[in-house]
């Protein structure tokens, strides 16, 4: 859909951990993206790898941890970490351009 001439689009991400089966251990995140040429808020592939593998290793890597995701963009992988409950607290930064 247009947005002040920019297209935008949505798109949902699942994690899931393989380890267990459970329903309850899957997260959903939607990430509005804006489709231009300087691809600031787009999420990149890599974006979802990494997100994927923190909701994997939630507990292993994100107990009582700060998070920062410098450049973050759309910020996927800071979203799932601050939804995995554990991160004392999660920081995320991009261009200040892009603030509104």
């Amino acid at each position: 859909m247009p947005v002040n001439g920019t297209m935008q689009t949505e798109k949902l991400f699942e994690f899931s951990d393989p380890r267990h089966s459970a329903e309850d251990e899957n997260l959903k995140v939607t990430i509005v993206e804006t489709i231009d040429a300087h691809y600031s808020l787009y999420v990149w592939p890599c974006a979802v790898v990494l997100a994927q593998y923190l909701w994997c290793n939630r507990s292993k890597l994100l107990t009582g941890k700060h998070v920062l995701e410098l450049g973050a963009g759309t910020a996927l992988p800071s979203i799932v970490a601050a939804m995995c409950g554990k991160p004392a607290s999660v920081t995320i930064t991009d261009d200040e351009s892009c603030l509104q």
